[in-house]
């Protein structure tokens, strides 16, 4: 193994530390040295490729984990992000997010037709997906999950069942 690749939201980007923010809620350029990636990558001894995002829906995890150019020695962590956010893939817009902070037109109709519970099967699968893909291309991983925001929130690692 010579590299750790990341993948997850904002808490992988390490968006608001100090080395990568801009004010006003913005992330900056590039993802922080400060973030967990980077520091564990440092404690392996790896080179580390943060690919998180700031926002990012476990479908925008899923996607960017799809079509990212692994090599057979990485070392790939994945945190997945919080259940209440999606994607939606546009033709020229690229990738909209869709989250608690948005003030689209038409959120309130996608909230009518996506409950709690589909987005938590919806996750699931993605999740399961991943799980499936990476076995496939014999790379070792290990998966994160953001549990309970309401009180405090920390990262566990998580199993998934064969």
């Amino acid at each position: 193994m010579n590299r750790l690749i990341a993948f997850g939201c904002s808490y992988t980007f390490g968006h608001s530390l100090d080395d990568c923010y801009l004010g006003n809620g913005k992330p900056g350029p590039i993802a922080s040295k400060l973030a967990w990636p980077e520091q564990l990558a440092q404690k392996m001894n790896l080179r580390c490729v943060n690919l998180g995002q700031s926002g990012a829906s476990n479908l925008e995890i899923l996607n960017e984990i799809l079509n990212y150019d692994f090599q057979t020695s990485d070392f790939v962590v994945v945190q997945w992000s919080f259940k209440d956010r999606d994607t939606v893939f546009h033709p020229t817009k690229g990738c909209i997010q869709i989250g608690p902070w948005c003030e689209y037109e038409n959120l309130r109709e996608w909230t009518k037709v996506h409950t709690a519970y589909d987005l938590k099967v919806r996750s699931k699968l993605y999740i399961h997906q991943a799980n499936l893909y990476l076995k496939s291309l014999g790379l070792q991983f290990k998966f994160l999950a953001i549990e309970n925001i309401q009180t405090l929130v920390h990262v566990k690692t998580i199993s998934l069942k064969r």
